[in-house]
């Protein structure tokens, strides 16, 4: 399993920012309103950063890995106790298929 496989799923937390000029993207901070005279009309905008960055920094510093299940799957096959079933492996990827 990749880390990347939710991600798309992030999209209802992310929100971007938008601004009308680069010098005011310079500018922008988290929650700051701004001022700006637009054909002698005073307009405010609020800008908010996207909070995607920690959302993905929080994904990918989980381990897709779950240490418990696996280790005692290393020690059988490392003791050349471990054995697969070939029928089992067959109907699983029969039942995956028809489904």
């Amino acid at each position: 399993m990749s880390y990347t496989n939710g991600l798309n799923n992030l999209q209802h937390f992310i929100s971007t920012a938008v601004t009308s000029t680069p010098s005011e993207a310079k500018n922008a901070n988290t929650g700051v309103e701004t001022a700006a005279r637009i054909n002698g009309v005073v307009a405010s905008d609020k800008a908010r950063l996207s909070t995607a960055s920690s959302l993905v920094s929080l994904a990918i510093s989980g381990s897709d890995v779950r240490s418990e299940k696996i280790a005692p799957l290393q020690a059988a096959i490392a003791a050349g106790t471990y054995h697969v079933s070939s029928s089992e492996v067959a109907g699983k990827v029969l039942h995956s298929l028809l489904n």
